[in-house]
């Protein structure tokens, strides 16, 4: 896995901010901002646009189902994927990863007018999209099922497991040189979920966290999830003087709630007017990203878009546009995902080419 993480982001795609985890722009309450190595990247210039890395080193079923449907149709997750192939889920696994990003797609990415990706990985692979226990009990935090990351509390195995990874990872990313002008950005967990967790236990995670990192760079920028509390919940945490270079990833869907379901594509529309005002109320506590968005509206409509009849093309349209500029009254945002196998409305390299998202994504203000 290390090394397909490697033959991607070699001195080659060295234009881009940071390829792990977010890149955040500095809000006023931060120190004076640092130009990003290899670009003229400005943290409190420059908006973060860019795209996740799903499906590639953390497996979702819906994201690449043909993957699931010739090793393990059965199988729900990573977990169950791998519990079901036992010793051949290695093999799999690494045709996959060697397979699902491609340098063609970095280049097409960063062709596109994109400054980030962000790149899940699970914990079994020094990193935190999913850790011990699962924060959030989804596919994405590599099993679903009991959500039970807190348990045992702050010195439980859950989380002093997770911080003896976050020190692999700051030897992996931050100490190794190899890696020191494209990963500019280390999130913490992914998703953590408050209605399954002790948030007092999250925030003594990410306050160590914090140090261990600032052992080996004051730079970093370091990214907390908002465990889908509201803003106001995180106000006065980790912020500066004494903390440096941090932000926060808030996840803006409109597709899961049943209520939203339901919605006219008018409320839609009203819905993400109405974020502009969380949003840059949590941009002025800590640097705030819309880590993960996407377009749709039901968890998918299918075909692909030249099908789709001129009205829904055009309120597509409309509606990533809306979001974007909604997004970057904050700090900017990171679509979900780069491509899928199906689901159309999350495969921002197909809605690029058939003209849903413009290329590049300030071309709307063109």
């Amino acid at each position: 896995m290390r090394k397909a993480f490697k033959s991607l982001f070699s001195s080659s795609h060295n234009d881009y901010p940071g390829n792990s985890g977010l890149n955040q722009i500095p809000f006023q309450t931060q120190p004076a901002a640092p130009t990003v190595k290899g670009r003229g990247f400005v943290w409190g210039r420059d908006k973060v646009r860019g795209v996740n890395l799903g499906g590639w080193l953390v497996l979702e079923k819906w994201i690449t189902p043909t993957l699931f449907q010739q090793y393990a149709p059965k199988a729900k997750d990573e977990w169950t994927f791998c519990q079901q192939l036992g010793p051949r889920a290695l093999q799999a696994l690494q045709g996959h990863w060697n397979t699902w990003v491609t340098e063609q797609d970095i280049a097409r990415l960063s062709s596109m007018g994109l400054n980030m990706l962000r790149i899940p990985i699970g914990y079994w692979a020094f990193q935190l999209k999913g850790v011990p226990g699962s924060q959030n009990g989804f596919d994405n935090s590599g099993r679903q099922g009991p959500i039970e990351w807190t348990k045992g509390g702050y010195n439980g195995e859950n989380i002093q497991r997770s911080l003896a990874v976050v020190q692999q990872v700051v030897d992996i990313f931050i100490r190794d040189s190899e890696f020191s002008t494209t990963v500019n950005c280390l999130q913490l967990v992914n998703e953590c979920a408050n209605w399954g967790l002790d948030m007092n236990v999250v925030k003594q995670y990410y306050e160590t966290s914090y140090k261990i990192i600032r052992s080996a760079s004051s730079e970093i920028k370091i990214v907390l999830h908002d465990g889908f509390q509201w803003y106001t919940f995180w106000n006065g945490f980790m912020r500066p003087p004494d903390y440096q270079n941090v932000l926060m990833d808030t996840h803006k869907y409109q597709c899961f709630d049943n209520s939203m379901k339901g919605w006219s594509r008018k409320r839609h529309m009203e819905h993400t007017d109405w974020l502009h005002e969380q949003l840059e109320g949590s941009d002025r506590n800590l640097w705030t990203i819309v880590g993960e968005w996407s377009l749709a509206l039901i968890e998918s409509r299918g075909g692909h878009p030249n099908t789709w009849d001129a009205e829904y093309r055009s309120y597509m349209k409309e509606y990533a546009e809306r979001q974007m500029a909604v997004y970057e009254r904050a700090s900017g945002w990171i679509y979900w995902n780069f491509k899928t196998e199906d689901a159309p409305e999350w495969n921002y390299m197909l809605l690029v080419e058939t003209n849903i998202i413009p290329n590049p994504p300030n071309a709307r203000f063109m």
